[in-house]
């Protein structure tokens, strides 16, 4: 059976508005202090090593970066918001509400469209964006009484395309985007138009992509959501608070005289949203990020689902950076760069770390057997013990072993996602929800997760055998590589329940 969402209730609606930010970035700051002291110390005492300090250099920017903007993260003021609302009550502008899909099951979008019906707005008109043709779709859209539209052009610039085909056939003050799966609140416009009232500069509003997480949910769907909740209770709260916000896509509020000299959305296949974020930015306009869940959306539910959107991540955000037009922009400042920057430099220290953070021990353990001692992981061992447990006080999701397990699963799709952007052989656009079509880049994929982490805790062990190592000196990173080894297991059990599950 079909998981759908329902509406975020009341409580869901305030659930990212306290990001809890100083203490997890003071556990985020020590976790860094004790990796770079460790780290410092095997570089120092091997310099051929060097090439090991340039991921430690990538992982310091990346977690500093969090740790420092986590003190900056900032409670939701209601009051404040209620101002704005009473002061631009009389603000109605047209809406024009984009609903793109491209083969996701019917019984979601009709959930959807269910709640769209519903929105509390006096002023606005949906478009159902079908990319795949279907009758059902239409038939859906026109019981709701939603304008349906299916261009002729399928496929052609992916999302980008579709949300651009029907940019030049409408015309709403304002666009709000959902994905196929988000259901929203029937306050979602009542609670937002306000702000392009009070920001005449303001181009895109960001809302959380909330996701709920339930016992009937797969492990991965709910290992998902833990690190959705990261990203829009902390990171994206600070980043407003530097005006850095980014652009997600779905859930957020579009100002049509934005995009207009465009033609709409950013014209890429991936990652329209942070393309079309910069796009705005170069032209002087605004991002802001409105922390309030007035949507609720699915998590993956499937390992190749969550594999397709991790993949497509990677590989868009680091297309952006590394495009000329990015670095050239004069209207975007410098701070907002350095943000983007480092952010997108989470998908290298998680794709990259699976090879590097085991270096020094294997090298160590090969190379360097003298050098073994208990005492090298004296500051690693509780700091990580620290980290984890933190992470699960500080959520307010359901955590557990499930997020471990939906973590490496990211890790490896973003490894591949690197493979892919350097290599330049980047897979073509597939959107979360298609599962079924055969992919290569998937079946590489599960080869990694099955291959590589066995092959290292092999290396390990065989490295303590034949130099004769006592095991105890080393006892942390060889509990470190079996968790890796445990967790990669579990994946493949996810699946291969859902190989079987498709018969």
């Amino acid at each position: 059976m079909t998981y759908l969402p329902t509406v975020p209730s009341d409580d869901e609606k305030y659930a990212y508005s306290t990001p809890n930010g100083r203490w997890i970035g003071f556990v985020g700051a020590i976790g860094l202090t004790t990796f770079a002291v460790t780290s410092i110390s095997f570089i120092s005492k091997h310099p051929a090593l060097l090439g090991y300090g340039v991921f430690c250099l990538i992982y310091f920017a990346n977690v500093g970066f969090c740790a420092i903007g986590a003190w900056f993260a900032r409670n939701f003021n209601a009051l404040e918001h209620e101002q704005v609302r009473s002061r631009f009550s009389d603000y109605v502008p047209t809406v024009d509400v984009y609903l793109p899909n491209c083969g996701e099951d019917i019984q979601v979008l009709v959930n959807q469209f269910k709640a769209v019906k519903q929105l509390d707005y006096p002023n606005f008109k949906v478009y159902v964006l079908d990319d795949a043709g279907r009758d059902e779709v239409r038939i859906a859209a026109e019981l709701h009484s939603f304008e349906y539209m299916s261009r002729p052009n399928k496929g052609e610039l992916k999302k980008a395309g579709n949300m651009r085909h029907a940019f030049a056939r409408s015309q709403g003050a304002l666009i709000l985007v959902f994905d196929a799966d988000f259901a929203p609140r029937p306050d979602f416009l009542a609670e937002t138009v306000a702000y392009f009232a009070r920001n005449p500069k303001l181009a895109i509003l960001q809302t959380p992509q909330y996701f709920q997480s339930t016992p009937e949910q797969t492990a991965i769907a709910n290992g998902a959501t833990f690190l959705q909740e990261v990203f829009y209770r902390l990171i994206q709260n600070f980043r407003n608070a530097w005006g850095a916000s980014v652009c997600c896509g779905s859930n957020a509020i579009y100002r049509r005289e934005a995009l207009a000299p465009h033609g709409g959305a950013a014209a890429v296949e991936r990652s329209e949203d942070v393309n079309t974020g910069m796009m705005v930015l170069r032209d002087g306009w605004t991002i802001e990020y409105l922390p309030l869940c007035l949507a609720k959306g699915l998590s993956p539910d499937t390992v190749k689902g969550f594999f397709n959107q991790q993949y497509r991540w990677c590989s868009g955000s680091k297309h952006l950076i590394t495009s000329r037009q990015f670095w050239t922009q004069p209207n975007v400042n410098l701070l907002t760069k350095f943000s983007y920057v480092l952010s997108i430099l989470y998908y290298s220290t998680s794709g990259l770390g699976i090879l590097c953070f085991p270096l020094p021990s294997l090298i160590n353990v090969w190379f360097y057997p003298q050098d073994l001692s208990a005492g090298n992981y004296s500051l690693v061992f509780p700091a990580i013990a620290v980290s984890i447990i933190a992470r699960g006080v500080w959520a307010k999701n359901r955590w557990g072993l499930p997020v471990l397990t939906t973590s490496i699963a990211a890790s490896y799709a973003h490894l591949s996602g690197i493979i892919d952007v350097l290599g330049g052989n980047v897979a073509p656009w597939v959107p979360t929800g298609a599962t079924g079509a055969k992919s290569t880049k998937y079946d590489r994929f599960i080869r990694m997760i099955a291959f590589i982490p066995p092959a290292l805790l092999a290396l390990m062990v065989l490295g303590l055998a034949i130099h004769d190592v006592p095991w105890r000196s080393e006892t942390v990173p060889l509990l470190w590589m079996s968790l890796q080894v445990v967790l990669s297991w579990l994946v493949l059990r996810e699946i291969r329940t859902e190989l079987e599950d498709c018969g």
